[in-house]
């Protein structure tokens, strides 16, 4: 224990030049790729989340919030109701994080969905606060995504066994609220610092659980309250990452590395690779269940010619994917073999596609006992993104083989795809014309005098 402390001892104040960054970079110092991505993830953030909101397991934990009640400070994305701003960030990221299908950040085997920790933050502080302007939004929108990566970045070596995004997108939230509050850099290095006291969040779920679910939600609704009472003068630990002792870093890495943290501020912008799901399942299986897209598209055949499926992807992308048959959604949406299965049957993987029924259907069945999942070393040697490499191989009867060509990794959806996907996620649940205005907004938001406007669409139609 005494050379972990020891690695993770360092004299610069990485809390305050954090905070500094978060409460004094402006729009002017975003890069325009940077700006764009942030537009068109907050508008799959909020697609995404207004349909979580139907889901059972949703809807059990955000009527019991709205039970307790409070202030109707900012809206629940897709009811009629409003709570206070820190319940509802946790309601509308517990939405946003219901079904696999939020954004994501990966690399090297760690990953987070920091996007349902900023979002929430920033349209439910937006909401309270009044009358930002769509520049203001967009900015903190990237400056919490920017730190959230930077953070997590920081772990060389992360001690096993916590959620990624709990144990570090609370600080996006802290800085997306912080943002829109108007805190100075002292200010902001207190919300983070407060926010430090809320980070937590084990990764060992059982697919039978609600709970994966809400995790993150409860990082978000940390990550807020640390904000709002920075904003009331309320002091935070100020070393809160960099501290030998009972510091961040101290208790959740084996080994940090503080210069990815605070290194090219400004200048260099790791939250440009934000990642839109194309599909509702886990991260590392997008790259097979593209290839498996591919195979259907170009390919004529019938599925019931098909004798065994190879799935060639890299060690690591296995290795919460494969060696269980799923009976739950939790644990369809984490596996290789049903992920597989319904691109070959659907050629496409959607929520409707993902259900207890489709886990059921004796063609999705068959073709999942059909499904080989090999590790393959040439792919391991060549993987350095999300989820990593992939090719599926289908053999028919009669020796023929359909073969996919190498996904190097989950391709970057367009703007006008995320468009379409917040059309089939939400469109149903606020209704077409309202969805349209939605996808508008997020099209000409840095353009606006203020986002206002944003608020009620958010919620079904009256």
């Amino acid at each position: 224990m005494a050379s972990q402390v020891a690695q993770v001892k360092e004299t610069r104040p990485i809390t305050r030049m954090l905070g500094e960054f978060a409460a004094n970079t402006t729009y002017k110092d975003i890069p325009e790729e940077v700006l764009d991505r942030v537009k068109t993830d907050a508008l799959d953030g909020v697609s995404v989340g207004i349909f979580g909101s139907t889901l059972p397991w949703v809807r059990l934990a955000v009527d019991y919030w709205e039970e307790l009640g409070g202030a109707p400070q900012a809206r629940l994305w897709g009811r009629r109701s409003k709570l206070p701003v820190p319940k509802a960030v946790l309601s509308n990221c517990h939405g946003m994080n219901s079904f696999e299908y939020d954004d994501t950040y990966v690399w090297s085997g760690l990953g987070t969905h920091q996007g349902n920790n900023v979002v929430p933050a920033a349209v439910a502080t937006a909401e309270l606060v009044g009358g930002v302007s769509g520049k203001d939004f967009v900015a903190a929108l990237a400056v919490a995504h920017e730190v959230g990566v930077r953070v997590i970045k920081g772990f060389a070596v992360k001690r096993a066994g916590y959620n990624h995004t709990a144990i570090s997108s609370t600080f996006c939230a802290a800085v997306a609220a912080g943002r829109l509050l108007g805190l100075d850099g002292e200010a902001m290095t207190w919300a983070l610092g407060s926010a430090g006291s809320y980070v937590g969040g084990l990764l060992t779920i059982p697919p039978s659980s609600m709970v994966k679910r809400m995790v993150n939600g409860r990082a978000a609704e940390g990550g807020v309250i640390g904000a709002l009472l920075a904003k009331r003068g309320f002091t935070g630990i100020e070393n809160l990452f960099e501290a030998e002792r009972g510091g961040y870093y101290g208790g959740y890495a084996v080994t940090p590395d503080f210069d990815v943290v605070v290194g090219d501020l400004k200048r260099k912008w790791y939250c440009v690779n934000i990642h839109t799901k194309r599909f509702p399942m886990c991260t590392s299986i997008h790259a097979p269940l593209e290839a498996a897209c591919e195979i259907v598209r170009k390919e004529k055949f019938s599925v019931n010619d098909i004798s065994e499926i190879v799935v060639r992807t890299t060690t690591g992308a296995q290795g919460n994917t494969v060696g269980f048959f799923p009976d739950t959604i939790s644990s369809a949406q984490l596996s290789l073999a049903f992920g597989v299965a319904t691109a070959i049957l659907t050629g496409n993987v959607r929520p409707a596609n993902v259900t207890m029924e489709a886990l059921k259907d004796p063609k999705i069945v068959r073709l999942m006992n059909l499904i080989k999942p090999y590790k393959d070393p040439e792919l391991d040697a060549i993987w350095s993104g999300i989820g990593g490499p992939a090719r599926v191989e289908v053999h028919l009867r009669g020796g023929k083989v359909l073969t996919s060509s190498q996904v190097p990794e989950a391709t970057r959806m367009t703007n006008a795809e995320i468009e379409d996907k917040a059309r089939d996620a939400a469109g149903p649940v606020v209704g077409k014309e309202q969805m349209e205005k939605i996808i508008e907004f997020f099209r000409k938001v840095e353009k606006l005098d203020t986002v206002d406007s944003l608020f009620p669409l958010l919620q079904p139609d009256s």
